[in-house]
C-alpha cells in the first residue's frame, strides 16, 4: 500500500487536522505521495506542523527571513553620502546603505524544536514530493523543513520561488489584488 497525499492548500488547520487523522494509516504504508503541483501556500506554521510528522529528527530548521527596509528619507539623504561618511555614525551608514538598497530587516529566527508528545506520531517512510510552478509560498516552506530528509524525494517542476509574505489590498468594486 502506498499513501497518496493531495495537499493543495496549506492554509486551513483542518489539513493539518485531516493530515494528522491518516497518519495511523500512512504508518502502515510503504511509502508516500504528496502532491504539492498546486499549492499556492497559506501559512507557514501549518507547513511546520505538517512537516514535524514526516521525519524522527527533533529540530526542524526553515528559512532565515529579511525584508529590504525602505525608508525614503534614508534614501534621499544616502544620495550624498560616501563610504567614508559612515564611520562611526550609524545614521549614515542607515541612509548609504539604504540609497543602494542595502538596508535590511533580518526576522527573529529560531529552529522549531518538535515537542515531545508529537514525536510518537512521525513516520520516515519512502516519500516523493511532487512540485511544479505553481507550488509556491507556505507549500515551499514545508519543503525548506524536510530539505536534509533523506526518505524524501522531490521531483517535479522547479517551484514559483516565493516564500515571501503576499502584499494584498483592496480595489474599487470590491476586489482586491495580490502582489
Amino acid at each position: 500500500m502506498c499513501g497518496i497525499y493531495l495537499l493543495n492548500k496549506t492554509e486551513n488547520i483542518e489539513v493539518l487536522n485531516l493530515f494528522v487523522d491518516t497518519l495511523p494509516a500512512l504508518k502502515k504504508a510503504k511509502g508516500l505521495i504528496i502532491d504539492l503541483r498546486n499549492n499556492g501556500g497559506g501559512n507557514s506554521n501549518i507547513s511546520k506542523n505538517l512537516a514535524q510528522f514526516l521525519t524522527k529528527d527533533t529540530v526542524l530548521y526553515g528559512s532565515k527571513d529579511q525584508s529590504r527596509m525602505h525608508i525614503p528619507t534614508f534614501k534621499a539623504w544616502g544620495a550624498y553620502k560616501k563610504v567614508t561618511d559612515t564611520i562611526g555614525n550609524p545614521v549614515a551608514t542607515k541612509a548609504y546603505l539604504s540609497y543602494r538598497d542595502e538596508y535590511y530587516y533580518y526576522f527573529p529566527y529560531e529552529p522549531y524544536i518538535i515537542p515531545e508528545e508529537n514525536r510518537s506520531y512521525s513516520i520516515e517512510l519512502p516519500t516523493v514530493i511532487l512540485t511544479g510552478h505553481s507550488t509556491a509560498s507556505a507549500a515551499e516552506s514545508f519543503l525548506i523543513y524536510l530539505d536534509n530528509q533523506e526518505h524524501i524525494v522531490r521531483f517535479g517542476e522547479k517551484t514559483f520561488g516565493s516564500t515571501g509574505q503576499p502584499y494584498v489590498f483592496s480595489l474599487p468594486g470590491g476586489g482586491y489584488a495580490r502582489v
